[in-house]
């Protein structure tokens, strides 16, 4: 008997089954297709990388293993760091950490009382009554005692204090314990003269040279100078001078003010006289005697005394000492003769007194007490 539905509707659960059938079939061979080409695919690999001969050198397998173990060691202190000894009987509360020191040997942390290190075993300075029995122990190794540092007020346990300039006077902490002077007094520090040394000394030529003579009649003569001013950046002036002049006018300085009184030089003529010298003439070819002037000059502020023949330069036992301060590289140039050339370092005023030509050690002389240092050459 007919009921009115379509085919489709009739058989949709055959159709449906039938068509899930398919699907699977299709997902089961899809599965081995693939499957057998992956392994197609790796096999091909294996092969192709079996063929390849290594680029790089076989591995060390023992450096490589040391790498890892030091690697591992590492880690591990990273994992579980160093920790300090413990002192469970300690008293010193839950805020304030028990004083430690370093050990004399491993330099780790261990109690301060402790008469060997609890870590290497090695034994410690012995304490009496919780005082340092070793006058020189140094906790924190900044090179002052602890005796000394708790006498000043310093922290035996901080070695940063060793490098601070506690009463501002140039001078650290540690070089004022060097020199056993007084960290907190700034009129006490080690002497500057202990850190001078001579960098250079050299001859230095006299800023003077007799040119020659004029003859103005009478028995009058001028003489002429070339004079090396210093002060204008070594300018050479021409001038004539009669004997008992002081050597100049000399060029105006930079920034003087006009009409300003005529500078001169710190020497002055004080004589002239003539000599029979042998000479050589260029046009005979000879050796022949004459007479040649030659004058004496006189340095005014120091009173010192110096020959000059016409056209010969002499160092009239001058010298420039060029002197540093191995603290902080500054240095100090004395300019002069024996007993005349000056410096200063800071306030005090000094004077060059001699040199040992030999060990070039320089001899200066203290103004204000009149006390002589040897400094040595600058090694």
């Amino acid at each position: 008997m007919a009921t009115g539905k379509s085919s489709f509707a009739r058989n949709y659960d055959k159709i449906l089954a039938a068509l899930s059938v398919v699907l699977l079939a299709g997902a089961i061979f899809l599965f081995i297709t693939t499957k057998s080409g992956v392994a197609a695919e790796k096999a091909a690999f294996d092969s192709a990388l079996a063929s390849r001969t290594p680029v790089h050198p076989a591995l060390d397998m023992e450096a490589a293993t040391e790498r890892n173990k030091a690697s591992h060691e590492a880690l591990q202190r990273m994992v579980s760091p160093f920790k300090m000894a413990v002192d469970t009987e300690a008293k010193d509360g839950f805020f304030v950490p028990k004083t430690r020191v370093w050990c004399v040997k491993c330099r780790k942390p261990i109690p301060f009382e402790s008469e060997e290190c609890p870590l290497c075993g090695e034994p410690q300075p012995k304490r009496v009554d919780g005082a340092v029995a070793d006058a020189m122990l140094d906790s924190d190794g900044d090179g002052m005692p602890d005796v000394w540092e708790r006498e000043r007020g310093f922290n035996p346990l901080v070695p940063e204090d060793a490098a601070l300039d506690e009463d501002g006077d140039g001078f650290t902490n540690l070089e004022e314990f060097q020199a056993n002077t007084d960290p907190k007094d700034k009129g006490s520090h080690p002497d500057l003269m202990d850190y001078l040394r001579v960098a250079s000394a050299e001859a230095s030529r006299l800023p003077v040279l007799f040119k020659s003579t004029s003859n103005m009649g009478g028995g009058n003569y001028k003489c002429q100078f070339d004079y090396t001013d210093r002060e204008l950046g070594g300018k050479v002036k021409t001038v004539f001078v009669k004997v008992g002049e002081p050597i100049g006018p000399l060029d105006r300085l930079p920034g003087s003010p006009i009409g300003s009184p005529p500078r001169y030089s710190d020497y002055k003529l004080v004589s002239l006289d003539w000599r029979e010298e042998k000479v050589f003439d260029k046009i005979t070819n000879r050796e022949k005697i004459e007479k040649v002037p030659f004058v004496v000059v006189e340095r005014i502020s120091s009173g010192r005394k110096t020959e000059l023949s016409a056209g010969r330069e002499t160092t009239g036992a001058a010298f420039i000492i060029t002197f540093v301060q191995t603290r902080d590289g500054t240095e100090y140039v004395a300019d002069g003769g024996e007993g005349e050339a000056e410096f200063a370092i800071g306030d005090d005023k000094f004077t060059f007194v001699s040199l040992d030509r030999s060990s070039r050690v320089v001899n200066i002389r203290r103004q204000s007490d009149k006390k002589v240092f040897s400094v040595p050459r600058l090694e």
